[in-house]
């Protein structure tokens, strides 16, 4: 038994999110923005929100930059109902229809001057607390707040080698505004 729980250590500790991490601008947050612990290091995103194409849904894109103007970090959040509550999220290649329980996520970093991607990512499945909470809307003044924890892992192949393998996004925040 002893043998299995230092196995089970070891492996947890060689799967978690590697520490190193890169921070970026946040931008000029004119229309919201976004708080989070990135890898454990303080994060700052611009952020704001966006009706969806599907009637009663929004969704949120959170993005840093590079001395201001070149996009770097982009994250969306994607298919939430416009109402309170809180939602699972899974990858955004996940089946296309609308539960109103999840919602799907993806994070992509961009290189070069901000136009060519780097590295994709995806919710880590593998990862049981991927979630995000409304706490509340005003669809009339166009407001959404709220909460969310998220663990992404790379896709394959890998294009950056700096790039850690996966990113998690913990105890983190948003305030914005709807374009």
């Amino acid at each position: 038994m002893k043998k299995i729980i230092i196995s089970l250590f070891v492996a947890l500790l060689f799967s978690a999110c590697e520490k190193d991490v890169i921070i970026y601008d946040p931008g000029n947050m004119e229309y919201g923005m976004a708080t989070a612990k990135k890898n454990g290091a303080d994060w700052t995103a611009s952020a704001y929100g966006v009706n969806s194409q599907i009637k009663g849904y929004f969704g949120l894109l959170l993005q840093t930059f590079h001395l201001n103007v070149i996009n770097r970090e982009t994250i969306s959040f994607q298919y939430m109902p416009i109402k309170v509550g809180k939602y699972k999220v899974h990858p955004v290649h996940f089946p296309y229809y609308i539960i109103d329980t999840i919602a799907a996520s993806h994070y992509g970093i961009l290189i070069d001057d901000g136009d060519v991607a780097g590295d994709s990512y995806t919710v880590d499945d593998s990862v049981s607390d991927n979630e995000i909470e409304v706490t509340y809307i005003d669809t009339i003044a166009g407001i959404a707040r709220g909460r969310f924890k998220v663990t992404f892992k790379v896709d394959k192949p890998k294009k950056e080698s700096y790039l850690p393998d996966c990113v998690e996004f913990s105890e983190g925040s948003f305030n914005v505004t709807f374009l």
